[in-house]
């Protein structure tokens, strides 16, 4: 938050924060919408503990933890290898190279760009700067392309499908990448220009 606003400026800081809230209330609301337990049989396996059904004592919290970690170790070591692929492919270098349109396909680009790889602690804003300045990206297209890369990436997509089940983690994958679009488009035919801080 803090480098959106000395970075990118108050109005990208703002619509950011905004947007981002956004994303993730449509998203819960989403994944909400169509969840049963039974397409996430895997997650409720997971924890035997249920602190409705009046247990006195709670069972240990490091077995339980062993038990966890014994089950997803094939999902850790599946999604460590994809990320270090996708680090490696750097999907996001390739839109340095191209002069980056912001309609919807340009909005639609920076959204699979993003997707794959996993910026943060502002890594984003920082690539965004030159990026703004080198493609000539408009407001919309820059957040739509920090949203995507702060949301979801491989990584956690695979770990996903184990928590949540196969169904429910495309779902979700499927509205992040809508809502961004839309928020993207919109936010570039309300407000297309980015105001950069005064040096």
């Amino acid at each position: 938050i803090m480098l959106s606003f000395s970075v990118l400026g108050m109005k990208y800081g703002i619509l950011r924060i905004v947007s981002a809230f956004a994303l993730a209330i449509l998203s819960g609301l989403v994944v909400e919408l169509f969840y049963t337990e039974e397409e996430t049989g895997g997650f409720i396996a997971l924890s035997s503990f249920n602190p409705h059904e009046g247990h006195a004592e709670k069972p240990d919290v490091y077995l339980q933890t062993y038990e966890v970690f014994k089950k997803i170790l094939p999902y850790l070591i599946l999604a460590g290898v994809a990320g270090i692929l996708i680090e490696l492919a750097a999907p996001a270098n390739f839109l340095k190279d191209y002069t980056i349109s912001n309609n919807i396909i340009g909005v639609m680009l920076v959204i699979l760009a993003g997707i794959p790889v996993y910026l943060c602690h502002g890594a984003e804003v920082l690539f965004l700067r030159p990026l703004i300045h080198q493609s000539g990206l408009s407001l919309g297209t820059a957040i739509a392309f920090s949203l995507a890369s702060t949301s979801i990436c491989i990584t956690s997509f695979v770990m996903l499908i184990k928590f949540m089940g196969r169904k429910l983690t495309i779902i979700l994958l499927a509205n992040l990448i809508i809502v961004t679009l839309i928020l993207g488009i919109l936010l570039n035919v309300v407000v297309p220009e980015i105001s950069f801080p005064a040096k």
